[in-house]
């Protein structure tokens, strides 16, 4: 058929169903592309055809019992793996989470689908601050030498074995600090250079 005797009705059509296919190709994708976080496997919306649910089954990374079970929805039937972001946080056991995102492969047993997640209830955080500590340097008419400490997030005090000295110097002998023993922040340590 002659370009000129496509109709318009006709074009419409033919570019209406390009655009369907483009917009279809652009759900198909998932996340893929957008957030670097998912495995692109899940779309955000039920695809016809596309798409099914994959079962999921938790398990506490500690003891390896099961713990809980969920669906995680959408995904695309091609796949053989999904990630631990793809998860929807209502479907983890309340106070679980994982220790690090990864991917997991998409098994099958009595013709269904299951991912296996295991899931911890810990969470670690930093615990240890780092404060800013005056030295004097005796060995140099007690010349002012700023270093850090790294001490307990809590702590009010620091002792002298938390001090970063810098290299090459010692605490002042005669000031008799107690290494394990707990100085207010504000206070200003005695050291020398070590004597070779």
């Amino acid at each position: 058929m002659r370009l000129d005797m496509i109709s318009r009705r006709r074009f419409l059509k033919s570019a209406g169903v390009a655009a369907l296919a483009v917009a279809a190709a652009g759900v198909l994708a998932g996340c893929d592309g957008g957030s670097n976080s998912g495995s692109g496997n899940v779309t955000p919306a039920p695809v016809p055809g596309a798409t099914e649910d994959v079962n999921i089954v938790f398990f506490d990374d500690e003891t390896s019992d099961i713990i809980g079970e969920g669906i995680l929805k959408n995904v695309l039937k091609t796949a053989d793996h999904v990630n631990t972001n793809d998860i929807p946080e209502d479907q983890f056991p309340e106070g679980y989470h994982v220790a690090k995102p990864k991917d997991l492969e998409i098994r099958i047993k009595d013709d269904k689908k299951y991912i296996y997640v295991f899931v911890t209830d810990v969470t670690y955080t930093d615990i240890s601050k780092k404060v800013e500590i005056t030295l004097h340097d005796m060995s140099n008419y007690g010349a002012v030498i700023k270093t850090t400490a790294t001490i307990n997030k809590d702590a009010t005090t620091v002792m002298p074995k938390e001090i970063e000295l810098p290299e090459g110097y010692e605490f002042y002998p005669e000031s008799n600090y107690k290494m394990d023993e707990g100085y207010s922040l504000n206070m200003e340590f005695m050291v020398q250079k070590i004597s070779g």
